[in-house]
């Protein structure tokens, strides 16, 4: 497992995607955020550039989450993909996972600790393996 040091945030709200955005680069120096709406600009931009996680939202403005998560896990199966949404009923979650979701999380935890806690988590047994 390496250090997170690029994360891309999927979400079709630019409230939700720029906050994001911005918790991750306050919370973890060095890390590059990127940002798009779209989920075919998410699949150009992992196929170009290296990234260690994906943060998704399941509305997107083409395409969806899921359909996201499971093109990642088909084409890019070292990638961490994050479920980051306010739509976390128990079928979203089991549907999220069974695509090849790592985590999935409701965006009303608290200042979304879950998911600065997983980058910490990732960069803090990097090079244990």
């Amino acid at each position: 497992m390496t250090a997170v040091r690029t994360i891309l945030v999927v979400d079709a709200n630019p409230l939700a995607r720029d906050s994001a955005s911005r918790m991750l680069r306050s919370a973890h120096a060095g890390v590059r955020v990127v940002a798009t709406d779209r989920l075919e600009a998410a699949l150009e931009f992992l196929s170009t550039q290296r990234t260690d996680m994906v943060v998704t939202d399941i509305h997107l403005r083409q395409g969806n989450g899921l359909r996201l998560t499971e093109a990642i896990a088909r084409r890019f199966p070292g990638i961490t993909v994050v479920v980051f949404t306010h739509d976390d009923s128990p079928e979203y979650k089991d549907e999220a996972l069974r695509r090849g979701a790592d985590y999935f999380f409701a965006k009303t935890e608290p200042n979304g600790r879950a998911l600065v806690d997983i980058i910490r988590k990732r960069s803090a047994t990097a090079g244990r393996d």
